[in-house]
């Protein structure tokens, strides 16, 4: 039995400035995987995957590993942080990384990953490499939970979304971008049959308009990088900038459901509402973070986050062009590394640089476009999460890539729980029997469906009471899927892998697996 303490403040390991070996590894379609060891030489294997998709790996993320027992593997993913080519999407979907995880095990000559930690779309690929490499995967660890869904996409980027419902003004800025070229139609609120819990218009042209302004090049490429940052880290920032959304004592803010016992309780371990955890996780989320939104004063302050991550985003932009690294090397940090400690923006920048932020935002931006992007510059996060997100994650059998408005109404985002359930297995058995995997089968299986695929694993996901890019409620579902998980939810924690909270219950997690026989041999 695991047994998750009460996060409290705790301090990621410290990582040795030389990584204990680093290499590429050549995985086809000419993608070149950049990777890196950290930790015990002979440690148990653990293997971090980034978010994004292409945020790229840093070393700090060794840092939520002891590295008196874990050997932790980092590596950015294709198309992004030293990997190359750099921002290619060619080749580039959710089963080839998942191959990739599959190939880097065999090429540093591991039997199994000891345990695989994941942050939000880092979520996404470990769960989908634990479906088809299930015998190869001792422990997960889940941040942030992601499931790349259509409706969870609709909600960071989707015209009636979520995020555009609570933050009209920020998205009126990132629509301004796209209406530059060209316009759209006003979304309609008609309700679509199909899409589940979904009270409003499934749209994503805006979407749909990023995904493609940002594989072109020069100016255009230029100015969507920079409305798509603004608009991104706006919704981060935000998320870290909220106060819990619920009341009580610090002890009393962080809800653990214990499998063993199948209740959910408090830091304290008094017993909580069944009912009452799900509303306020899942349909009383929204109306919460709306109410705290609604304050002036703290409006005011998180709106400032997102000009001042512009800012240092569109000054980024205009210096490159003298110091523009190799193309082998990440172009920026931000591009990297998209969590960031509390209070931190992008490139060092804080807020005590908020009021020059605010003057100089508008300026910088327009500068940045007037100048355009360097040649050979790739802002390769933006590229890789618009590309995944307009094909949702190329698993759920269609994309808004590849749909119209219409066919979206009337859609369902998953396929039957039978065929996903078969299909799945199919590949995991083909994978675990030394096979390549069944791609069709991958891409045609939800992951919430896929559960009985690995519900044996033991896995701890942590999630954030006040994620704004990431909600609670697909979480919870997880939960509901897989009520074997245990589930730890931070209230008062965004989306930030290094907020107090959250990366305390991280590092309990990995530290919780130290020394326990992860699971029994087939």
């Amino acid at each position: 039995m695991l047994v998750l303490l009460l996060p409290t403040v705790c301090s990621l390991y410290a990582t040795c400035s030389t990584p204990l070996r680093t290499g590429r590894v050549a995985v086809g379609g000419g993608h070149s995987l950049y990777y890196e060891l950290h930790g015990k030489a002979c440690g148990v294997p653990a293997l971090f995957l980034h978010g994004g998709p292409g945020a790229g790996c840093a070393q700090r993320h060794a840092g939520f590993f002891d590295p008196a027992y874990y050997q932790t593997v980092l590596f950015d993913q294709r198309g992004c942080g030293r990997s190359t080519p750099k921002g290619c999407l060619d080749e580039n979907d959710t089963v080839r990384l998942v191959e990739d995880c599959e190939t880097l095990r065999t090429h540093l000559g591991f039997d199994r990953w000891g345990i695989v930690l994941g942050g939000s779309w880092g979520v996404t690929l470990a769960l989908a490499y634990a479906a088809a490499f299930p015998r190869h995967v001792g422990a997960l660890v889940l941040r942030a939970v992601c499931l790349m869904r259509l409706r969870e996409i609709d909600w960071v980027f989707g015209d009636n979304g979520g995020a555009r419902r609570m933050m009209p003004a920020g998205w009126a800025a990132f629509r301004a971008v796209q209406e530059k070229y060209t316009s759209l139609p006003t979304p309609t609120s008609k309700s679509k049959a199909g899409i589940e819990e979904s009270e409003h218009s499934l749209s994503l042209e805006v979407l749909s308009w990023y995904a493609s302004a940002l594989a072109s090049d020069g100016e255009l490429r230029s100015e969507a990088a920079t409305g798509w940052h603004r608009w991104e880290m706006s919704v981060f920032g935000q998320a870290s900038q909220l106060p819990p959304l619920v009341d009580g004592p610090a002890d009393t803010r962080v809800w653990k459901w214990e499998p063993e016992e199948a209740r959910w309780v408090n830091g304290k371990g008094a017993e909580l509402d069944t009912a009452e955890v799900r509303h306020a996780l899942c349909e009383g989320f929204e109306p919460r973070v709306t109410a705290a939104l609604a304050s002036r004063l703290l409006h005011h302050k998180v709106a400032a986050v997102g000009m001042v991550a512009a800012s240092k985003f569109a000054a980024n932009m205009r210096t490159s062009t003298v110091e523009r690294r190799p193309e082998t090397q990440p172009n920026s940090k931000a591009q990297q590394d998209s969590g960031m400690q509390k209070g931190t923006l992008p490139n060092g920048a804080t807020g005590g640089n908020k009021a020059r932020g605010e003057r100089n935002t508008l300026d910088n931006l327009r500068s940045a476009a007037k100048v355009g992007a360097p040649s050979g510059w790739v802002p390769a996060q933006a590229v890789l999460t618009a590309h995944y997100s307009v094909h949702a994650a190329f698993m759920g059998g269609v994309s808004a890539g590849d749909a119209s408005r219409e066919q979206m109404h009337g859609m369902r985002i998953t396929t039957s729980s039978a065929g996903a359930g078969a299909g799945a297995g199919a590949a995991a058995a083909a994978a675990d029997d030394g096979g390549a995997i069944d791609t069709a089968a991958v891409r045609q299986f939800s992951l919430l469906e896929a559960v009985p695929l690995f519900r044996h694993i033991p896995c701890v996901a942590v999630q954030g009471g006040n994620d704004l890019v990431c909600p609670p409620v697909t979480a919870y579902e997880l939960h509901s899927a897989w009520p074997e998980m245990q589930l730890c939810v931070v209230h008062g924690a965004g989306h930030s892998m290094y907020d107090s909270g959250l990366q305390a219950a991280v590092i309990q997690a990995t530290d919780s697996f130290r020394d326990v026989n992860h699971m029994p041999e087939a």
